[in-house]
C-alpha cells in the first residue's frame, strides 16, 4: 500500500509540472518583451551605493522590493528608455553586479547568463543564511519537528546544486 501511496505522489508531481508547463509561457531569450515596463532588477556588490545608483540612472530612490537582506532590488525607472536599455547601463557600472530588466513568469535564478548568479548555495554557512530562511520561519519550524522518514517531499525547483552537503544522499 505505501508504494502505491509513493508512486501516486510521484506521478500526481509529474501531471502538475506537465500541466504548468503548458500553462506558463516561456521565455526565449533576452531580447524578450515579457518584462515589467518600466521596471528593472538590479543587483549590487554593495547596498549602500543604492542611493548614488539610482541617481546616477534616474531611477526611484525608493525600492520597489528586495530579495530578503540581499543587495538585490526591484527598481521603477524614471524618464525615458526601454528595461532592457537601462539594465545595459547599469551593467557597465562597476557597482553593479547584475542587472535585468523584471521579466514576468520567471525567476532571476532561471535565466541564463554568463555573469554572476542570483543564487546563493554554496557553503554549509550559505545555505543557512539564505534570504528564504526568515520569511519562511524554517528555525521556528525546526523546534517543532525536524521531518519523519516516512513521510516523501517532493520539491519542484528550477535548479539544484548536487554538491551541497544538506543534499548529499537526500536526492533521487
Amino acid at each position: 500500500m505505501k508504494t502505491y501511496r509513493t508512486l501516486f505522489h510521484i506521478l500526481s508531481g509529474l501531471l502538475l509540472l506537465a500541466l504548468l508547463a503548458q500553462a506558463t509561457p516561456a521565455i526565449a531569450d533576452d531580447d524578450s518583451t515579457d518584462y515589467v515596463p518600466g521596471e528593472v532588477v538590479i543587483y549590487l556588490r554593495n547596498g549602500a551605493d543604492l542611493p548614488a545608483i539610482a541617481a546616477a540612472f534616474n531611477l526611484n530612490p525608493a525600492p520597489l522590493d528586495q530579495f530578503g537582506n540581499r543587495p538585490i532590488y526591484r527598481m521603477a525607472m524614471l524618464g525615458s528608455g526601454t528595461p532592457p536599455q537601462r539594465a545595459e547601463a547599469l551593467e557597465a557600472d562597476q557597482r553593479v553586479r547584475f542587472a535585468e530588466p523584471n521579466y514576468l513568469f520567471q525567476v532571476p535564478e532561471g535565466r541564463p547568463r554568463g555573469k554572476t548568479p542570483w543564487a546563493g548555495g554554496g557553503t554549509s554557512d550559505n545555505y543557512t543564511n539564505q534570504w528564504a530562511v526568515g520569511p519562511m520561519r524554517l528555525n521556528e519550524a525546526h523546534t517543532v519537528t525536524k521531518g519523519n522518514s516516512s513521510i516523501v517531499v517532493a520539491v519542484l525547483d528550477n535548479g539544484i546544486d548536487p554538491t551541497q552537503p544538506k543534499m548529499a544522499g537526500n536526492l533521487v
